[in-house]
């Protein structure tokens, strides 16, 4: 059986070419409302079908590619840079700082909780409700602390 050959589209490109825009910094929603402009909605739900998507995964693959080719900067010199400020913050006693560094160096392998394992975060929005007011005393004798059932 021929292995099907799926087509990146133009508008896929371009979509790509604004995950990577400096304003964007990775937003695949917003990318996905620039490379879609007449999309009326569901742009979030697009963009992550987009994301899921091997040909767009293998564009990402090139771009990082291309990108650290043409920066020098690659994951090995980031972790080197994470574990650097991870080493300073030991020394200036910054235990925040510390583990934020180590969050940083486990982002770069995806070991991290918001890595996309599968795993989605939901918030849920609900109506805002308003507290319930007690009813005012009218009684005196409760007013006062007087109980006459017993």
């Amino acid at each position: 059986m021929a292995v099907k050959k799926v087509k990146f589209t133009l508008q896929q490109m371009e979509f790509v070419k604004h995950l990577f825009s400096p304003d964007i910094m990775f937003n695949a929603t917003e990318a996905y409302r620039r490379a879609y402009p007449k999309a009326k909605g569901g742009h979030n739900r697009l963009a992550n079908q987009l994301m899921s998507s091997n040909v767009i995964k293998q564009e990402i693959v090139k771009k990082r590619a291309e990108l650290s080719r043409k920066t020098g900067f690659t994951i090995e010199r980031a972790q080197e840079m994470y574990e650097e400020d991870r080493d300073f913050a030991s020394t200036v006693n910054q235990a925040g700082a510390r583990v934020s560094a180590t969050t940083g160096i486990c982002r770069l392998y995806g070991l991290d909780k918001d890595a996309g394992g599968g795993e989605k975060t939901i918030i849920i929005i609900g109506p805002k409700i308003s507290p319930v007011l007690p009813k005012p005393i009218i009684s005196e004798e409760i007013e006062n602390g007087i109980n006459r059932s017993g």
